[in-house]
Formats: C-alpha cells, sequence, structure tokens
C-alpha cells in the first residue's frame, strides 16, 4: 500500500468514526404515539379530569327539606331540646360577658326547691348561673384575643361590689322559644349599666348588636320551652313563697359578691378580676 492510500484511508476512517458520534449524541427520534382504542381513551381522560356526578334520587329525596343537604344541622335532643339561637357556623363562637354568681351551693339547693312538682322545668347548673352584660353574640376566631384585651382593660377601672337579688320573675328569650325562671336584681344597677356601656362601645368596633335596652339585669335559675310559659306565670306566685322561705334559712342566698367579670368565646373563658 502507497503512502497516499493509507494517508486516504485513514481520512476516511476518521470521518466515519465522527459521523458515529454525532449519531449517538443526537436526540433520538420521536416515538409514534401509540393509537388506543376509543374506549380507553375515554378512561384516560375521565382520570385526568373532575367530573361531578349528580347525587341519586334516593339519597336527595332524604334530604328534601333542606335547601343545602350537606348543611350543619342541630340536634336539640342532645342539649336538653335547647334551640340555638344562631345556627351553627364554622369558625363562628357564641359569646357573652358576664357576672358569675358567687353563691353556687345555695342557689343549688333553691334551684331543687323552685322545680319540686314542676317536670316540665329544666334546672340551670348552679355554677354557671350568671348577670349577663351582653347579648350572646357571634365572634370570627381572630376577634377573641382582641376583644378580650380590651374588655380586661374596660374592667381595671372598676371596683368589687356586692349584688342583691329581689323576687322572681319570668322572662321569654327574642326568638320565642324558651322560658326562664330568674332573680332579678334589685342593687348596684348603676354600677351594672356602666359595665354594659363599656362592653357595647368595645363590641361597637366589630359592628356587633348593643345589650337590651332598657337593660332587666336578672340571675336565671331554671329554663323551660316557651310552650309553657302561661303554665309558669300561673305558677310564679307560689314559687315566690317557695323562694321567700328559704331565703329565711338562707340569707345569702340572694347575695353575690362580685369580685370579677367573665367572657366565654366558646370553649375558651377569660377572667378579669376587679380592683
Amino acid at each position: 500500500m502507497s503512502k497516499g492510500e493509507g494517508l486516504t484511508l485513514l481520512a476516511a476512517y476518521q470521518s466515519s468514526d465522527s459521523s458515529s458520534e454525532e449519531d449517538s449524541l443526537s436526540p433520538p427520534p420521536p416515538k409514534a404515539r401509540k393509537m388506543l382504542p376509543q374506549s380507553e381513551e375515554l378512561t384516560d381522560s375521565l382520570k385526568t379530569s373532575k367530573v361531578a356526578f349528580p347525587l341519586p334520587a334516593n339519597v336527595l329525596s332524604l334530604y328534601s327539606d333542606q335547601a343545602d343537604p350537606f348543611a350543619w344541622r342541630d340536634d336539640a335532643s342532645k342539649h336538653n331540646g335547647r334551640i340555638r339561637s344562631f345556627a351553627h357556623e364554622p369558625g363562628v363562637w357564641a359569646s357573652y360577658v358576664y357576672v358569675p354568681a358567687s353563691n353556687s351551693q345555695n342557689l343549688r339547693g333553691l334551684i331543687g326547691e323552685l322545680r319540686d312538682g314542676l317536670d316540665y322545668l329544666q334546672p340551670h347548673n348552679e355554677e354557671s348561673c350568671h348577670i349577663s352584660l351582653s347579648r350572646t353574640i357571634k365572634l370570627q376566631y381572630h376577634w377573641i384575643q382582641p376583644i378580650a384585651c380590651r374588655l380586661r382593660e374596660a374592667f381595671a377601672s372598676f371596683y368589687r361590689f356586692i349584688l342583691h337579688l329581689g323576687s322572681l320573675e319570668v322572662y321569654t328569650n327574642e326568638e320565642g322559644t324558651r322560658t326562664f325562671l330568674s332573680l332579678k336584681v334589685l342593687s348596684q344597677d348603676k354600677t351594672l349599666k356602666g359595665m354594659v356601656t363599656e362592653v357595647d362601645a368595645c363590641l361597637e368596633e366589630y359592628s356587633l348588636p348593643a345589650f337590651y335596652k332598657p337593660p332587666s339585669f336578672h340571675m336565671s335559675l331554671a329554663w323551660c320551652d316557651a310552650k309553657h310559659e302561661s303554665v309558669l306565670q300561673q305558677a310564679l306566685p307560689d314559687l315566690i313563697v317557695k323562694m321567700e322561705m328559704y331565703a329565711r334559712k338562707f340569707p345569702t342566698v340572694n347575695v353575690t359578691d362580685v369580685k370579677e367579670i367573665c367572657f366565654q368565646a366558646g370553649n375558651k373563658l377569660f377572667k378579669f378580676a376587679l380592683s
């Protein structure tokens, strides 16, 4: 082989090797899309898309009396037949401000005396007896802490005081669903009104309703369905006699030593000590 022929073959080899490297580095040709049967294509499209299927008619018929079948429904049987003042809403907390009773032991005995023979009358837990300083209001969760701080500042200027409770009276709530047997507050009306003014001012910042006007401060001891209101009114004179006889034995039953004010927001309880 001559020198010229060797150089020619070497050049041809290098050209062939370079071409092979370029072929190996170039992207592979696109694969042809596999054609699926029409039924398989439909299945794939359903997997990648969200389709809302209607509920069966026999399921919807179970909730024909409701605008929203999935809306929360109150079950009054779970809380002694009580009906909520407003429907449950996620993220909304039923709240109120109040003066707690300080003589729960004597109140327990009085409530027992008053309920004797009146099966329709349901007792309040003596530990929860109180005098309201606000309506029951609906609070967003993120409002609770700022309102608690505002109330703490407002009540810091009030001193401890003694409340005297008087005779029994009957009250019915705004919704006309429940009737209450209560002890009416006789003294410190001016102090309580001053507290209500502070509470109203705080709640007004959140466009929440003010307290009832004119206020009638009272401590509820028991309640019943509003359909029994007339029966309870008829029994009231005898109940007043029972209450007066009990008060002779336990004079402090009509007295509440107010050392703090409470703010209940759902399951959160804030206590504000008075000076």
